[in-house]
C-alpha cells in the first residue's frame, strides 16, 4: 500500500496495520438499503463527471470492463484508470482478480462469463435449486 496526500508520499507516516484493522469494523462495506443509497451516490459522481466534464478522480467498479474496482478520472471522454505511479495496470488487475474469491467468484472468463466458486454455487443450488 502507498499513501499520497496532495502528491506527496506519506506511506511511512501511516500505521498500515491500524488502517487494515479498520476494514473489519468502521470501514466495513455497508449493506442493505443504506448500502444501496451509497452505491447510487457513487454512480451519480461518475455520471456527473461525464455529463459535466469535471475530471474528478474517484473510484469505479469495472471501468472499461476490468475486473474489480479502480481509481479513475472521469470527464466527458469517459472513465480512465489512474493508478499510483509505481503500479502497473496488470498489478491492479492481479490484485482485483485475487480478491474475486472474497465475493464468491472463482474466475471470470475472457468472454465475460462469471464462474462462481464451488462453495457459493453449492449454496445457491441447494437453497434455490438453481445451477449455472
Amino acid at each position: 500500500m502507498s499513501i499520497s496526500i496532495n502528491g506527496i508520499d506519506k506511506t511511512s507516516t501511516i500505521d498500515q496495520s491500524a488502517v487494515f484493522q479498520q476494514f473489519r469494523s468502521t470501514l466495513r462495506r455497508t449493506g442493505g438499503g443504506i448500502g444501496n443509497i451509497m452505491t447510487a451516490a457513487e454512480a451519480a459522481v461518475v455520471f456527473d463527471g461525464i455529463v459535466n466534464d469535471t475530471g474528478i478522480i474517484t473510484h469505479a467498479p469495472a471501468p472499461n470492463g476490468l475486473p474489480g474496482g479502480y481509481p479513475v478520472c472521469v470527464d466527458e471522454c469517459g472513465v480512465k484508470v489512474v493508478l499510483p505511479e509505481k503500479m502497473t495496470l496488470q498489478d491492479a488487475i492481479d490484485i482485483n482478480e485475487a480478491g474475486l474469491v472474497l465475493d464468491g467468484i472463482g474466475h471470470i472468463d475472457e468472454d465475460g462469463t462469471v464462474v462462481f466458486a464451488e462453495r457459493e454455487m453449492s449454496i445457491v443450488s441447494e437453497i434455490l435449486g438453481y445451477d449455472c
